[in-house]
Formats: C-alpha cells, structure tokens, sequence
C-alpha cells in the first residue's frame, strides 16, 4: 500500500581521495638530484676504501694489503688512535660539565635574559675553532702568552705556569668549541620533560639531585647519547685545532691524516692516508652502532604522553647569580678571552701586556691592511662564490631529496634519507680525501682539472652540509599536510608547479634560514679547503690560517677580526636573533 509519499532514489557519492600521480616531470627532476647526490656519497665512501687496497696511485691496477700492513707496522698509528680516544673522550666530558647544566637553566628555570644567553651560545657556534686556539696560544703559550708573562712578573717564577701546547690545550679547546652544538642538540629534549615526573618524586621525598640523577637524566639519555656520539666523532675529526697545538710531536688520526696529503716535505702517501680514513669512518660507524643498540626500544625514553602536559619552571631564588657566574664563566672561557686576545693583538705591532705604555702604540694600521693581507679581490671573490654557490646548492638537493623522502612513494626513498645522512656521520676530512682522490682520477682519465679548482671546495662543503640542511626541509614538508598537493593537482597543477607556486613560498623562511647558515658555516670551514687548496681556490679561511702558519700572527689577528666583525654586523646578527626568537616561541 502506497503511502502518497513520492520515493526519490539516493545516489551516495563515494569520496574518492585525489592522489597525485605516481611519476612526473617534477618528480624526476627531484628524483635525479636527489639520487645523483647520493650516488655521488657512496662514491666518495667507496674511494676511501678502495685507496686504501691501491698499491701506488689512483688508477693503478691492482690490490693490496700492503697498505694495511705498513701502517699498522709503525706505532704511529696505535699512538694516534690513542690519542684521538683521549682528545674525543675528553672533549664530551667537557661538553658534559658544560651544556647539560647551562641548558637545565636555560629550559627548565627561571633565569631571566634567556634570549641574550641563546644569542652568545649562537654566535660561538660560528667562530671558528682555529681563531679560538689562536687566541689561547697568545693567552698560554709557554713563549709568548700574555697569562704566562703576567704571572711570571707577577710571582717571580722561573718558568711558565701553563702550556697550552699538548692533548691538554686540545681537549680543553675542543671542549669548549663543541659546547654549543651539544646545548642546541639536548635542548629540546630538556624542554620536553614531563615536570609531573619530577613533581611525583619529590612529593615520594627524593631531592632535587636525586631526582635529576634517577629521572630526568635516564630519560634525556637518548639525546644526550646522540650529542656525544656527534661530538665524539667531530672530535676526533677535527685537525685545525690538534695541527696548530700538536703540530708533529703528538700524532692523532687528523693530522695524520692531513700529512700523508700534505706533507711539509712535499712527499705524500696517499695509500697511508686512505687507512688513516678507514679508521676513522669505523670507529664513527661503530659509534653509531652502539646508539642504535642502546636506543633500540624508543618506548622507554617517551617524555610527553597523551596525558595533559604542562611545563613547569624551577624557581632559582637566591641561586641566581651563581647561574649567571656559571654561564659567564663558559661564555668568558669559550668567545670573550680568545677573542679579545686577538683583537689587542690585531692593535699592536707586537704582542705586549695590557699598559699605558701598550695603549700608546696602538692602532688600527693592521686593518688598513687587511684587504692586502687577505689576499684582495681574487680570494674574496673565491669566498664570496663558494658562499653563494654552496648555499643556493645545498638547499636545492636537500629540498630534493626531501620531496623524495616526504612527499613521494618512490621506492628506496628511506634508504635514500639514509645515505643522505652519511655525511654526520662520516669526518668531514675522509670526505675531503675522497674528493682528492676523485679530483687525480679526473684528471688522469678524463683531464678535467677539478683538483686545485673552486668547484672541489664547493663539493666538499655540498657533501658535508646535505645532513643538516635536510633535517631542516624535512621538518618543513611535515608541516605541510599532502591535501595542498592535492589540491593544487585537482585545480591543473604539475608537481613541478606545485614545488615552485607553492610548496618553496610556504617554507620559504626556513631555505633562507637553511641558506644563511650553511653559508656562514662554510665561512669558517677550514678543514676542507685547506686540504683541497691550490693557487687558485684560496678562500679566507685558508688564508687566516696561512698567515699564522708563517708566523704573521698579527696580521692573522687583524684578518680575523675583521672578518668576524663585517659578519657579525652585516649577517650575523639579524638572523641569530630572528632565528632565538623562533626557538624561544617553540612550545609556548
């Protein structure tokens, strides 16, 4: 029976979710890049060890274990691996007694002018370790240092009370230098800590160091782990700050490394060098192996939970000041000694002890000079090129290969982010050997001049630099949901429009965050274009080098100082603030 109703049939739409497709002309463009640099790593991993099994140069045919052999044959190298442990443990622990303090007082108390704090610990990250060791050889060397005259005129004593010079001076430097990268790394961490943890200790009657010891330090031990593993292996990698202490008198697998390269005496073993990097790349491997085991259940370290989540400060009271000591003490030790001791070098025309009579031959001569001492327009415009250059290139393949990672479901895009990652993992000067060794093979078989060119400098830069400008682009991308590809693919967009239209203008503020650092840090790389410098590829940092290394130290001082100033002005300055104020606004 019909009840007069009239029944219109329901048509039920089936949402159907828009996915881009699966290749296209963006894609691929992203996809070459990004797997042109990884390929590109690998090789570079590969030529290490492959050196190090060559019997002569690269290109000859032939394997060998000889190379093994002789290396392991001479004590030197158990002496320098000795060492470079020693100078790698030493400088975490210096980190220990340093970051984890002043980022508890930074993230979890009340300790007022935070973000001048954050600005300072920002700015030694860009000073250079060498311009660090410079200023405390003219502080302690036992010949020269201004401490070691004052307190010998002082006390009367016969000789100096400190030497700079040894594994001592190395570790304390180091230490200090990797202080702000460990306090940047474990940072967040601290700031993530669920306070209701420690609230609910206390309240069971454990004290405030025992609650830090059994709570908050288990649960910060991945992130601690991880910043001295990276430090650990940044250590034992770094040669500047060992060459300029060492020299030759107390080997380390660095400046080993860099003497079978780049002998004083002209002859090089470039096999010798090659195992000196194998070395090295396994005890950084084997670092890492031992994290990903002690980290294998992540579950155990979770720090915020679903639960309400509140952070809580700790109130410092009358502690205050004693905080502020503590700080001023690092930032004393870390930038302001060093670096005045430079800059009153730079003024005299030789080193003298702070007087009225020191004061009076003062000057800024050195600086008139500064433009001839460095070079001119030919090493200017190579630092310049390689800045620009490296910025603008490591951005490109890490937004590349981000894409890849993030935004596709191309096959081997998780093996690709680990290959992109190599390079942290890897030292930074087994990289540089690797690009010599590419730049003789060139040469040998195809005759392109690379070695002694600019361009193997800005490889060496791009290669080291894809880690950390990836860790960036990837965080954007996540905060990009896929809906704004798809929905740019449902109005006719290309991916490749979709990239440029609007993906790069979203996260357009961290490319130009990304671009500013990596061209800053470049700045003060030395490592790298000192080991793959010609005539024609000097850049500054070279050049300061060069003039300590022929005893010019006042003019290496004036370089220097001046150099960091117009970057501190012009550059530095503006982007470390924009850049504190955006940590500081994370979370609140």
């Amino acid at each position: 029976m019909s009840s007069g109703l009239i029944e219109i049939p329901v048509v039920r739409s089936v949402s159907r979710r828009w996915t881009l497709p699966t290749w296209d002309a963006g894609l691929f463009i992203c996809a070459a890049i990004a797997w042109s640099a990884a390929i590109f790593i690998l090789v570079l991993l590969g030529l290490v060890i492959w050196m190090s099994f060559i019997p002569g140069l690269p290109g000859d045919p032939g394997l060998t274990l000889d190379n093994y052999a002789d290396v392991l044959f001479h004590n030197t190298v158990f002496i320098a691996l000795g060492n470079s442990l020693v100078v790698g443990i030493g400088t975490v622990v210096i980190n220990i007694l340093f970051a984890v303090p002043i980022a508890w007082l930074v993230e979890r108390t009340d300790l007022p002018g935070k973000t001048l704090i954050i600005t300072l610990i920002a700015l030694s990250i860009l000073i250079p370790g060498f311009l660090k060791a410079m200023g405390w050889i003219l502080l302690l060397s036992p010949q020269i240092g201004m401490a070691n005259v004052f307190l010998i005129d002082l006390f009367g004593l016969k000789t100096a009370p400190f030497n700079i010079y040894g594994l001592g001076g190395v570790i304390l430097i180091q230490g200090l230098t990797f202080t702000p990268a460990m306090f940047f790394l474990i940072s967040g961490s601290m700031r993530s800590v669920d306070p209701t943890l420690e609230e609910a200790a206390s309240m069971a009657g454990a004290s405030r160091l025992k609650t830090i010891v059994r709570i908050t330090a288990p649960l910060l031990w991945p992130a601690i782990l991880a910043a001295l593993i990276y430090n650990f292996v940044s250590a034992m990698s770094l040669y500047e700050i060992a060459a300029l202490l060492l020299g030759n008198r107390t080997p380390v697998l660095s400046t080993e490394l860099f003497l079978n390269v780049r002998s004083a005496g002209g002859t090089i073993n470039l096999a010798a060098a090659a195992v000196y990097g194998v070395f090295m790349m396994a005890i950084a491997i084997g670092a890492l192996w031992v994290y990903a085991r002690v980290t294998r259940r992540a579950e155990r370290y979770a720090v915020v939970s679903g639960k309400s989540y509140r952070p809580s400060l700790v109130k410092l009271g009358q502690w205050r000041w004693l905080a502020f000591g503590f700080i001023a003490f690092f930032l004393l030790l870390d930038e302001f000694l060093p670096l005045l001791t430079l800059l009153w070098m730079s003024l005299l025309p030789s080193l003298e002890m702070p007087s009225v009579a020191a004061f009076q031959h003062a000057g800024f001569g050195r600086y008139r000079d500064a433009w001839n001492l460095l070079g001119g327009w030919g090493v200017f415009g190579n630092t310049v090129a390689l800045l620009v250059i490296s910025s603008v290139s490591v951005v490109i393949v890490s937004l590349a290969i981000s894409i890849i990672t993030m935004r596709s479901r191309l096959p081997g895009r998780r093996a690709l982010d680990a290959i992109a990652m190599l390079p942290h993992a890897v030292p930074g000067i087994a990289f540089a050997f690797a690009l010599l060794v590419f730049g003789i093979l060139l040469n040998r078989f195809v005759g392109l001049p690379l070695y002694g060119s600019l361009s193997i400098i800005f490889l060496g830069v791009l290669v080291e630099r894809i880690p950390f400008c990836t860790r960036i682009t990837n965080a954007a991308l996540l905060q990009l949901h896929k809906e704004i590809d798809e929905a740019a693919g449902i109005c006719g967009a290309t991916r490749l429009q979709t990239i440029f239209r609007i993906i790069v203008p979203l996260i357009a503020p961290s490319l130009a965050y990304s671009a500013t650092w990596i061209a800053l840090l470049a700045l003060r790389e030395v490592t790298i274009p000192l080991l793959l410098s010609g005539p024609e590829n000097v850049v500054v940092s070279v050049r300061i080098w060069t003039l300590w290394a022929t005893g010019q130290y006042g003019a290496a001082a004036a370089a220097a100082i001046g150099v960091s100033m117009f970057v501190l002005v012009a550059i530095l300055m503006p982007s470390i603030r924009f850049g504190v104020r955006a940590w500081r606004g994370i979370g609140t």
